[in-house]
This record gives structure tokens, sequence and C-alpha cells, in this order.
């Protein structure tokens, strides 16, 4: 990726961010991140949920998360700085003014010019349609900057609301082609389910290790291959002990 964007400040949007999902895998993830290096200093992070709390009550929610997973992992220092990117929005995802209110927190002045926007949508697969629709209604899909949306697995419960979502998504967002399924199983004796994942992750591995240039790149862009990635997998990410730190 290039290394402006990976730079640039960012706001990050976390629907469902008192939700399990966002506890067990997201949050740990971008704390290991944080610790690491690899977090812009001008990213800040915006936590979407429908309990009545303010920004203080949502930190202190983070830290009761975070320590007792972390164990002496955790660090103060790294949590203060960490802590100090997040701001909270009260909302219910499936009334459209609460949205107004998000608008308001991304348009408040921040250090940099913050004109990308990540919104990660950390919730049920059956609230995604109500939050991509309001993201529209509020306009909040049309970018000033590099705007990307994040759809956690499932992505749809068969191949018709798979369709249906992946129509959804290119209807309101500019959605990029090329898509990666990974399945994730369990263990070896049940299929998992079908997500996406991003493809540039992947084009870069495959760079690397075939010492490729644009061949594999063009086709996985023009979806020419498919690729298909069978992951073991016990809970989630949250297992990662160490996140490189930024060279």
């Amino acid at each position: 990726m290039d290394g402006d964007i990976l730079n640039s400040p960012c706001n990050f949007v976390i629907f469902g961010a008192t939700g399990n999902l966002a506890s067990i895998k997201l949050l740990p993830s971008l704390y290991h991140l944080e610790a690491a290096g690899r977090l812009p200093e001008s990213m800040s992070i915006i936590a979407f949920s429908r309990r009545e709390w303010t920004t203080v009550q949502w930190q202190e929610h983070m830290i009761g998360v975070l320590k007792p997973k972390l164990g002496a992992r955790f660090n103060e220092d790294v949590y203060t700085r960490f802590a100090a990117r997040f701001s909270y929005v009260q909302g219910e995802l499936h009334k459209h003014e609460d949205y107004n209110k998000l608008k308001e927190e991304l348009g408040k002045p921040k250090m940099g010019v913050c004109t990308n926007v990540v919104f990660y949508l950390a919730i049920k697969p059956a609230e995604f349609t109500a939050v991509i629709n309001n993201l529209d209604k509020a306009g909040l899909n049309k970018p000033r900057g590099l705007h990307r949306i994040v759809v956690e697995k499932p992505f749809g419960e068969d191949l018709e609301s798979a369709i249906m979502l992946n129509q959804l998504l290119h209807r309101h967002f500019d959605v990029r082609a090329g898509q990666v399924d990974v399945v994730q199983r369990r263990d070896r004796s049940k299929p998992g389910l079908l997500h996406d994942v991003g493809i540039e992750v992947l084009v870069e591995f495959f760079l690397l290790i075939t010492g490729g240039e644009g061949d594999i790149r063009q086709k996985l862009l023009n979806r020419r291959i498919r690729v298909t990635e069978v992951v073991p997998e016990r809970l989630g990410c949250e297992l990662v002990e160490h996140v490189s730190p930024r060279r």
C-alpha cells in the first residue's frame, strides 16, 4: 500500500463498539498496533454504540476490557496514548438521525487534516443493511478523502443474501474490484463461513513469495483467479502475541 495512505490522518469508526466482537478481537488488536507504533499519530477512533455513555465512561469500559485480557502485556503508558484517540457517540444503528451526531463528531477539528475514514461494522449481519443505508442518508459514504467500509463475517447467510449485500455496498460505496474468499475452519471436519479480507495484503504476499510484478496483481484485481485460504481457528486475533513495530 502507498506509504502516504498508511501515514495519513484517519478516523476509524467502530459500530457495535461495546459488543462481543469489538471486545474480544478488535480493541485488543488496535491496542497491539498502538504498542508497536503502527497507528498514525493523528488517527482518531470513534466508538458508536447505543449505551448512554460519555467518552470518559467509554474509556472506563475499555480499560475494564483490555486490562484482564492483556494481563502482563498491558502497559499504562501505551493505554493512556491509546485511550486519548477515542471519542464516544451514543446512537442506535436503526435511527438515521443518530448518524448526524456521528457526522458532527467526524467534522470536529483534529490534529492534521482528517479526510480518510474507516467504518468498521462489528455488528450482527442482520444490521449491516440499516447501517449502510443510514451512512448513505447522512452523506457519510461520500468521501472527501479515502473512505473504507469493513464488513465482518459472515458476508450474508447464503448466496442470495451475499449477492444482495454486495449490491448494496456497490450502490452506496466506491467498492474496489477484487474479492478474496477465506474459509475459516474451527476444526478440520466442519466447514466455516466465507468472508472478505483485504486484497491488498494478499497481493503484497503473493508478490513477496513469487518475486512477481504486475501479472498476479492484475489477475487478482480482474478476478481472473480465485484465492481460497483455509485457516484453522481457535477463537480470534487476540491470540496474537506480538505485532512487529514499524521500521
